[in-house]
């Protein structure tokens, strides 16, 4: 029993409004739930604590309460001195409902021993459970005498932060024993409101644990509700399974809410995040990013800048992608950044955006990372001299060969439209069609130039567009050999001497040799000539040499050296190509 002192400290008795561990909008939800009872109807509430919920319930029909009433040190905190910890605190709760001429009847008892004998129920609240047992325990005790259209609202049955328990929830709908009732919600609290269902004597055979895999036991009208999908990714955040929190991550709508909810759920991850710190920082931001709408009005564009820049880019330009999730891969991504492949995609992503992409001569395929980044469909790389084991491949940054972390084979297990295959093309399936087919330097390398355009036309859908970039051979540095640049020339180094100042035109390799194997000479117009044979050019942009790429060298020595070259064939260091299949 409550001491005399403690009531005269604390006279709440008399107040219409009890200190309550719920919201204000939860206790608005259970009044509006409550509004069509009859005087009648049997309501059943666990956990009243002091009255909250209780007043609103009494008021409009016969309520009995569930609790073992025993005060605790924590209910001693919220309200100092009420009554003593260990003592009941059933008669504070029978005063505060007297006090609004309000009564109920107790059922004083743990809720595992709880049995209930006294008819159908009309409704039944569960005040905040912490887990599925507890859930369970108080819907073992009054499922079976559910009127045919009772119902259950469970406090925090949509809160993620009670992972277990919206999993249980979610298997009891999903089992028919009970259904959502859509039309009782309420945007700012987070209980939810069951009804009984067809299956619910099957109440005892569903299991606590979410379902993992296999076939549901049926359709579930909770897999698309956010709370319960941040449930999910909880669970796989601290298990560390990245691969599927972003899956699930994908699949969810935009909704500022779940990035409230994430923010609040976050210091309770604290051992994901100290086991995985950078893991964790990604998915938080992109999680973030994901529920702002405003991300989403216009496509990420130039995403070279920073590794940040190419993992937003790639998550918002695929919004519309059904592989979003399954391919996202940060590691990947962020090391294909920083290797330098995500510059040449930033610069024609207008072109590849929503296209299925073939690329030719791809070496290890690490542009068409780009290309995805940029909203791709999807990516095909061809490159008869291609090792998809290997995973050793040119840093354009740092300009020398390196290990990637991944080969391409690995890369395609992880990537789910990214494939590479050292097939040529005109053994490649012929039924395959693609948007566009990319050839970044490469069209330099190619002998029999005009077979492969030949080729790639017939396997481009009507309207396909053929994108290349050229570096003209006849440029300062077109032999692909030191020195590359102004700055790195070195005059103590004979080999260099040979190439040096367009020494490489005249110069004669042996059959082995880089320039007599992997170059072919070819000139402007003669590339220009045989790309209008199979299509029709769009554009055509000559991109000039610059000081550091040789521009400003050529001499009238050098011209009359050279009396068959012009200007334009010394001074143009790349063409970058854009034209559409003939017919």
């Amino acid at each position: 029993m409550p001491s005399k002192s403690a009531k005269a400290k604390n006279p709440i008795a008399d107040s219409a409004n009890p200190p309550r561990m719920v919201g204000a909008f939860d206790v608005e939800f259970i009044e509006s739930i409550a509004e069509g009872l009859a005087a009648t109807d049997k309501v059943v509430e666990f956990g009243p604590w002091l009255g909250a919920f209780s007043i609103k319930l009494a008021e409009k029909a016969d309520l009995h309460v569930v609790d073992n009433f025993v005060w605790t040190a924590d209910h001693d905190r919220r309200v100092p001195g009420l009554v003593a910890p260990g003592d009941s605190f059933r008669p504070a709760l029978h005063d505060i409902l007297a006090s609004q001429g309000l009564s109920a009847t107790y059922h004083e008892t743990d809720f595992q021993d709880f049995e209930w004998t006294s008819g159908e129920i009309s409704l039944c609240v569960i005040d905040s459970p912490k887990d599925a047992a507890a859930l369970q325990v108080c819907l073992r005790a009054v499922h079976g005498a559910l009127r045919k259209d009772g119902i259950v609202a469970v406090k925090n049955g949509t809160n993620p932060k009670f992972g277990e328990m919206l999993g249980y929830i979610d298997n009891l709908v999903r089992h028919g024993v009970f259904e959502v009732d859509s039309r009782r919600t309420h945007p700012k609290s987070n209980i939810i409101v069951l009804r009984r269902g067809e299956n619910i004597a099957d109440f005892a055979e569903v299991p606590l644990e979410a379902r993992e895999s296999g076939p549901a036991a049926g359709p579930s009208a909770l897999a698309g509700k956010g709370p319960f999908q941040l449930a999910r990714i909880v669970k796989e955040v601290n298990a560390g399974r990245w691969q599927q929190a972003y899956e699930i991550l994908a699949s969810m709508k935009p909704d500022r809410e779940l990035k409230v909810a994430w923010d609040k759920l976050e210091p309770e991850l604290g051992r994901a995040r100290e086991a995985n710190p950078d893991q964790f920082g990604t998915f938080s931001e992109i999680l973030a990013l994901h529920n702002d709408k405003a991300s989403y009005r216009r496509p990420m564009t130039h995403f070279h800048g920073s590794s940040a820049m190419t993992l937003k880019a790639f998550w918002l330009n695929n919004a519309d992608k059904p592989w979003r999730g399954r391919a996202f891969c940060p590691e990947i991504l962020v090391r294909a950044y920083e290797f330098g492949y995500m510059n040449w995609p930033s610069k024609v992503r207008d072109h590849v955006r929503g296209r299925d992409v073939l690329d030719i001569g791809c070496g290890p395929g690490l542009h068409g990372l780009g290309y995805l980044t940029a909203g791709a469909k999807s990516y095909v790389g061809m490159d008869p001299i291609v090792k998809p084991d290997a995973d050793r491949v040119k840093n354009l940054t740092q300009r020398n060969k390196m290990g990637f972390g991944w080969s391409p084979n690995e890369i395609s297990d992880r990537i789910e439209p990214w494939n590479i295959s050292p097939t040529p093309i005109g053994d490649y399936d012929p039924a395959r069609a693609f948007d566009i087919a990319t050839l970044h330097n490469v069209t330099e390398h190619l002998h029999g130039i005009e077979g492969i355009f030949a080729d790639i036309a017939k396997r481009l859908r009507p309207g396909g567009v053929l994108l290349y970039n050229h570096h003209n051979f006849y440029a300062w540095n077109g032999h692909h050999l030191p020195p590359k640049t102004v700055s790195a020339i070195d005059p103590s180094d004979p080999s260099q001497a040979e190439m040096l100042d367009w020494g490489h035109v005249e110069y004669d390799p042996a059959p082995e040799h880089y320039i007599a194997r992997g170059l072919n000479r070819i000139r402007l117009d003669e590339i220009i000539e045989l790309t209008e044979k199979y299509f029709e050019i769009e554009t055509a942009e000559e991109i000039p040499s610059r000081p550091e790429t040789g521009l400003g060298r050529l001499t009238d020595k050098i011209r009359k050296r050279y009396p068959n070259l012009t200007d334009r064939d010394f001074e143009t260091q790349n063409l970058l190509c854009v034209a559409r299949v003939r017919g």
